[in-house]
């Protein structure tokens, strides 16, 4: 089987949909918390290790934790990172808290640099799933996170937010395009 996907292929859509829809009605409402968390466990230890480098650059020392559990205010938690010394203040914490977000930056140059040229079937939907990965990493923005950011990371990360809600729309237009030899 030498198949090979064309760049922007409509099957990387198809198949994220479908792995999503799956994920949000079919498993998600059945299995429990623990399940939840391994099934969640690569895009949670890309998510804390973007809180745990952010720190360790900022001149912190921070300790990762991994397993369910709950923060100071009671919410629910997959893992967490315990940090101290952090430069710059509240710009430092927002930095900390946001930082996941640069997985939309590492998505999108898989998106672009892998998904955008030909290759093999398998080659292709191993990338779509390190995609996807990151996406949910970034997306696994937590209550804590949200609470250590100022005003500039919420505006942020809203408008990230807002990115996220475009981004298919956009993907599917080059797709498009590209099929139609534009």
């Amino acid at each position: 089987m030498n198949t090979i996907l064309a760049p922007y292929s409509p099957v990387y859509l198809v198949v994220s949909l479908t792995a999503v829809a799956v994920w949000l009605f079919v498993l998600l409402p059945r299995v429990s918390l623990r399940v939840r968390w391994w099934l969640h466990l690569p895009a949670l230890l890309l998510h804390e290790t973007c809180h745990f480098i952010a720190v360790v650059l900022l001149g912190g020392s921070a300790r990762m934790q991994l397993g369910l559990g709950q923060d100071s205010h009671g919410s629910l938690t997959y893992g967490s990172v315990h940090y101290e010394g952090v430069g710059l203040g509240q710009v430092g914490k927002t930095l900390v808290s946001i930082a996941p977000l640069l997985l939309f930056v590492a998505a999108a140059a898989i998106a672009h640099l892998k998904l955008g040229q030909p290759q093999p079937v398998l080659e292709g939907l191993g990338w779509l799933v390190a995609l996807l990965w990151c996406l949910l990493g970034a997306s696994m923005y937590s209550a804590s996170d949200w609470r250590g950011t100022g005003f500039l990371g919420k505006f942020f990360v809203s408008t990230c937010a807002l990115q996220i809600a475009l981004t298919p729309i956009a993907y599917l237009a080059a797709g498009v395009e590209i099929l139609l030899g534009r």
